[in-house]
């Protein structure tokens, strides 16, 4: 009996009817002879309000308590999830993340995932039960307080555990059918991609890809777990995720994707590396969780940084920087676009990326070249446009 890990996400699970649905599917599939673990992220928008409650109350919510609060909407759809699949005659016992062996380091909203210790797990899959788990959080192992992975992380408890107890794959359950060339709420045209090997999906959702977890898809490629990403009718026809790839030798561009919000900064300091341990300690005295660096340089005694995450986390860090005095915010309203190819862009790509930007009066105020990518960042006003027509350059 083959074991498979299942997510699935917010948008999937949103609402209670739609919970119901995937697990009268679960259930034939179970009652069919598979094993199964279903991991579960909070119903769609329910983080968001959690969080929205968090600030209404706080300016600057303490970030254990934020993450008490938020990793309740994973417990909910665990509960749920589990009901459901009894009502349709599965056995199935529901665990938080704490209660599943997800241990994490102490870093509160944006936590890693340090070991998974799934005893209770394996007792109940020997009972043949279902279980279902609360994605997105963990336990510290020492101080026992809950954590929290970052927006995304229910990904990266899937990931976790498929790779603890060798599953034959992992799922991860969407509302499109697979990892798509460009966001198809942006690009009418935007196609799916069959196949990816690790490195390709790590680079796309560095560079601002939704489809899974940034993390996930680093310990995905660390730990070699094969993925399916994807409709839950029609999995088969997702994306598969491994370490081949079937691929043109011709160069190509395979998709676009963007952070919609980047914040660059300046720390006054002698070296790169001092301006991190700066950075690091700053992030700390004010409870801010870490954002993703996706570009930095030094130079006359200054580490110049660009950094994403969420448009409240970074308003939260632009206001911190004002109580920093080595630290000057350059700018706030830029967007980064990305072109990843099948192979190391050429110059030749990268001009035509750029005439293409050009000619449709798309400005952009830099351009960085990478192993797989070209990225450019310009102003929020054109990233649409940007993407859109970059796109019309990707393979079909």
């Amino acid at each position: 009996m083959s074991l498979i890990v299942k997510k699935y996400g917010g948008s999937v699970l949103e609402s209670p009817q739609k919970i119901r649905e995937h697990a009268q599917i679960l259930a034939k599939d179970i009652q069919a002879g598979n094993q199964c673990i279903i991991v579960v992220s909070a119903l769609k928008g329910t983080t968001d309000q959690l969080t929205e409650l968090a600030y209404e109350v706080s300016s600057s919510p303490n970030r254990r308590e934020l993450d008490m609060l938020v990793s309740t909407g994973e417990r909910v759809s665990m509960s749920l999830m589990s009901m459901a699949l009894q009502d349709f005659n599965c056995s199935a016992i529901s665990f938080t993340g704490s209660q599943a062996g997800i241990l994490t380091s102490h870093s509160h909203s944006d936590a890693e995932i340090i070991g998974v210790k799934p005893q209770r797990v394996i007792e109940a899959l020997k009972t043949h039960q279902v279980v279902v788990l609360a994605g997105f959080q963990g336990v510290h192992p020492e101080s026992r307080e809950i954590t929290t992975l970052g927006r995304g992380g229910t990904d990266s408890t899937a990931v976790a555990i498929a790779d603890a107890l060798q599953a034959k794959h992992c799922e991860i359950i969407k509302d499109v059918e697979g990892l798509c060339s460009a966001d198809p709420k942006i690009v009418n045209s935007a196609h799916h991609l069959s196949e990816l090997n690790y490195q390709l999906l790590h680079e796309m959702c560095f560079y601002g890809s939704k489809v899974l977890h940034l993390k996930a898809a680093l310990m995905a490629q660390q730990k070699s777990v094969p993925l399916r990403i994807g409709q839950a009718q029609h999995i088969h026809k997702g994306t598969f995720v491994s370490d081949q790839m079937t691929t043109s030798t011709q160069e190509q561009i395979l998709s676009i994707n963007s952070h919609e919000h980047v914040h660059t900064f300046a720390v006054k300091t002698d070296s790169a590396s001092e301006g991190l341990n700066l950075l690091r300690r700053h992030l700390t005295r004010h409870q801010l969780p870490n954002p993703t660096i996706i570009a930095s340089a030094f130079e006359n005694s200054a580490l110049r940084l660009m950094i994403t995450s969420t448009e409240q986390e970074l308003s939260c860090f632009s206001e911190s920087l004002k109580l920093w005095p080595e630290a000057e915010s350059l700018q706030s309203d830029l967007c980064s676009v990305t072109a990843t190819c099948n192979q190391s862009p050429s110059v030749e790509l990268v001009h035509k990326c750029s005439l293409t930007l050009q000619d449709k009066g798309i400005p952009f105020q830099k351009m960085i070249t990478s192993n797989f990518s070209v990225t450019f960042y310009l102003s929020k006003h054109h990233r649409e446009d940007c993407i859109r027509e970059l796109h019309q350059l990707v393979a079909t």
